[in-house]
Parts: C-alpha cells; sequence; structure tokens
C-alpha cells in the first residue's frame, strides 16, 4: 500500500517532558514539505538507558 502523497498514522513514543516517562501514543505524519523527505523505516533499536533516561 503506498503512501504517496497522503498524511498517514502512527504510533510514537511521546516525551512530553524532560526526564518523565513517554507514553505511547498515535500520531499524524504530515505530507512532507519542500525540499523534506518521508522515508519507511522497518527497523529500529534503542538503549534502555536512553529510553529511560529520556533522552530518546
Amino acid at each position: 500500500m503506498s503512501t504517496t502523497g497522503k498524511v498517514i498514522r502512527r504510533r510514537a513514543a511521546i516525551f512530553w517532558k524532560p526526564g518523565a516517562s513517554f507514553s505511547i501514543e498515535e500520531i499524524e505524519v504530515a505530507l512532507p514539505k519542500a525540499k523534506e523527505v518521508r522515508i519507511k523505516e522497518k527497523k529500529s533499536q534503542h538503549f534502555h538507558t536512553k529510553i529511560q533516561s529520556g533522552s530518546l
């Protein structure tokens, strides 16, 4: 399914303030503006220390 030319919805880890716990929320990803691109990330890996400290 192509997402070209469409606003997409994705789940994201959101930190509302430094040092706070994150929450998983659904967000809208807008269309890219001039000189921007949107990439499809297939895999992601983050160190647990970055997540715990809120510096992800």
